[in-house]
């Protein structure tokens, strides 16, 4: 059995820091890792990290998806999962706006991963047979990096348009855009668990 992980690099308030690989996640049961599900909300409680001194901000969400596949002779089962971790997520506040911004981080990586499933579905990526696999992965993978600079890009566009929640009728517009994205974008979810 053929078996690869690849990770997206975690986002932290717009900030792209590579950090160390985080383990695919297949559920949430570790207490540590909150898995993206549609309509559940993070809420201030799931914020756990020790504040840091990071100038005017006030919290940190550390979030990313992760990819994995495996493979045999006959069989192919891709698996993608949206995750933030407590532990690395912190809060000087408790102020309900902030949350608000700190949730959008979380779902502009669910739209990163729905647009990576969108597009592998697209090319047919997600119907890898195992002879197949090794010629497969590599345009997978330069998909997988495109999507990471996308997202990237987009998370950092969020937080110098709303200046980290601060111009309110900016958040209030990315907040109306996110959701949109959410509802357009199809989600992964029903039709991996096939």
């Amino acid at each position: 059995m053929k078996y690869l992980l690849l990770i997206l690099p975690l986002f932290l308030l717009g900030f792209y820091q590579p950090s160390a690989m985080h383990s695919l996640k297949q559920d949430a049961s570790d207490n540590d890792t909150i898995v993206y599900k549609p309509g559940i909300k993070v809420n201030w409680n799931d914020f756990k990290g020790p504040p840091q001194d990071r100038g005017a901000r006030v919290a940190m969400t550390y979030s990313g998806f992760a990819f994995s596949f495996h493979s045999d002779e006959d069989n192919f089962k891709l698996k993608i999962n949206v995750y933030m971790i407590r532990s690395k997520s912190w809060t000087k506040t408790d102020d309900s706006f902030v949350l608000q911004h700190e949730r959008g981080h979380f779902d502009i990586t669910e739209i990163s991963a729905r647009k990576f499933w969108k597009i592998l579905k697209a090319k047919h990526l997600d119907q890898v047979k195992n002879s197949e696999a090794k010629k497969k992965y590599l345009a997978i993978k330069e998909l997988y990096h495109n999507i990471a600079k996308e997202s990237e890009e987009m998370q950092d566009q969020y937080d110098k348009e709303t200046n980290h929640s601060i111009i309110k009728e900016e958040q209030i517009k990315w907040t109306a855009r996110i959701n949109k994205q959410l509802e357009e974008l199809p989600s992964y979810e029903e039709e991996l668990k096939q």
